[in-house]
């Protein structure tokens, strides 16, 4: 006789209202953000393990969006509560914000990918991907920080089950909020199918992709950069991708853009970052702290060698199959970036390793793993 759960998958109609608002562009000419990335990813593979669920993406905003449910399942609706967003947070902050199922019709569980959950007659999960917040508030926008210090302790009080992506973060926030590990639930980043990989002898550089913003550390991998051209000028050229971020983000594109041997592409779309990815003799990834860190299976899907952090979730990520280094050391970095370039064996290993461990990370995994996260936290009292 299938348990109480199993039933609630099998045999349960389920109404699942998500903050789609993720999914939209982050300004003219640019894509969505990683959350938005995650949000279409696992919303799709979600679709795919629960076709007896109904899944309303769901965007509070003023102005009429434009997103195509159809590309994420045939379960899936967009609903557009036309509230003005800004005041729409203000009185979330204020705790005056009306109950949005209200507008959005009667559902079972509210998943809130942008960190928080809306007021409402609901199982609440909110998505925490990380808590730089917490642990590096240097590295959020002030406006953001005020926001989030004020909010995720109040979504996690009501929250029926947390998703996160990594057991790093998972840990981190048991620990911050002494909240049940068992209703934190770990639903990581997937990578999409990648076209075989290019021969080392036709990768022609080196690739950094990261935001404009401190977290990303781009200043050490500029200097890193230039230490490992000031021992060998052959070094290749470094290409960095990236759209724009804030707090000292114009030095640092002016930083980059005057360092020779160096490249700015500024954001590019999916399809040409797969390109770039597969063209690349590495990635440099050295984060000063990620929730996860999509670009280090990107990459490896790609068959490029990583570069990245000895700590916390990139390291987690990785799996043993990327060269680590100290993210606060620019002679690390460049170490590392030596030891790439002439070590064929390392790279060789690195690849095939690479390949293993993105093979892991598929949207269809993590909306299997959302799908029995949000069946567990509905089944607790």
């Amino acid at each position: 006789m299938p348990s109480e759960l199993e039933a609630l998958g099998q045999d349960t109609r389920m109404r699942i209202l998500a903050d789609a608002r993720s999914l939209l562009p982050i300004g003219p000419g640019l894509g969505p953000t990683g959350v938005g990335r995650w949000t279409a990813g696992v919303i799709g593979g979600l679709s795919h393990h629960a076709p007896t669920w109904e899944i309303v993406l769901t965007i509070v905003t003023r102005e009429p969006v434009t997103i195509d449910p159809s590309k994420f399942g045939p379960n899936v609706t967009v609903n557009n509560v036309r509230f003005p967003e800004r005041g729409f947070r203000r009185a979330l902050v204020l705790g005056l914000a009306p109950r949005i199922d209200r507008f959005a019709g009667p559902s079972d569980v509210m998943l809130g990918p942008g960190f928080v959950t809306w007021p409402g007659r609901y199982a609440r999960i909110p998505v925490i991907h990380d808590l730089a917040w917490l642990t590096h508030p240097e590295s959020v926008q002030p406006r953001n920080l005020a926001y989030l210090r004020l909010m995720i302790p109040r979504v996690v009080r009501s929250a029926a089950g947390i998703v996160t992506v990594s057991d790093s973060v998972r840990d981190e926030i048991a620990e911050r909020f002494e909240f049940d590990p068992a209703r934190i639930f770990v639903v990581p980043n997937g990578c999409a199918p990648q076209p075989p990989p290019l021969p080392p002898e036709q990768r022609e550089q080196l690739l950094f992709v990261g935001t404009f913003e401190p977290r990303k550390n781009l200043e050490r991998v500029l200097e890193a950069y230039r230490l490992v051209r000031a021992e060998r000028p052959d070094v290749p050229e470094l290409v960095v991708v990236g759209g724009p971020g804030w707090r000292g983000a114009e030095e640092l594109q002016r930083d980059a853009a005057g360092t020779p041997g160096v490249r700015t592409l500024g954001y590019i779309d999916d399809e040409h970052l797969g390109t770039l990815y597969r063209q690349a003799r590495m990635l440099l990834f050295p984060s000063l702290y990620e929730g996860f860190g999509l670009p280090i299976i990107e990459a490896m899907a790609a068959g490029t060698p990583v570069i990245t952090s000895n700590r916390g979730a990139q390291a987690e990520v990785a799996g043993g199959a990327a060269l680590l280094v100290d993210p606060l050391s620019s002679r690390d970095i460049a170490d590392g970036i030596t030891r790439l370039l002439d070590d064929t064996n390392l790279v060789q290993n690195l690849r095939e390793q690479g390949g293993r461990v993105a093979a892991e990370f598929t949207w269809d995994r993590a909306g299997l793993a959302l799908k029995n996260a949000i069946e567990s936290s509905v089944g607790k009292p």
